[in-house]
């Protein structure tokens, strides 16, 4: 499922060829990217890019690809930064690796963002 996801994102120009290349997001946001060029079209791109990056996290998470599964999370937050799975996600990969203080924050932050979520 990962690597569909990543062709995908790939395809809608929100992932490098190899990841890492450019940070992992090209054109997201870029305005001149002809084949996004107005504003519905690059609107639904981004929502498309969200759901595979959320998607991506979680793929990595069950995988245990920890810091990949934080990198994909960070990405969707910087689509949707009020997104609450993708906070989520981040802190339970931030836990696995060790960074202890900042998956309290996201974890923290989820639980105030979805008071009555049970999976938070």
């Amino acid at each position: 499922a990962a690597f569909a996801y990543e062709s995908a994102l790939k395809f809608l120009g929100c992932l490098a060829a190899q990841e890492g290349e450019d940070g992992g997001l090209s054109g997201v946001h870029d305005p001149d990217d002809a084949h996004w060029a107005d504003e519905a079209r690059r609107e639904c791109r981004n929502k498309l890019a969200l759901s595979c990056f959320l998607n991506l996290a979680q793929c990595e998470l069950r995988s245990d690809r920890l810091h990949e599964a934080a990198l994909h999370a960070s990405k969707a937050l910087s689509l949707d930064p009020s997104n609450s799975k993708a906070v989520y996600r981040r802190g339970l990969a931030h836990m696995g690796i060790g960074l202890l203080k900042q998956a309290r924050e996201d974890l923290m932050a989820a639980a105030r963002r979805e008071p009555r979520s049970s999976e938070v």
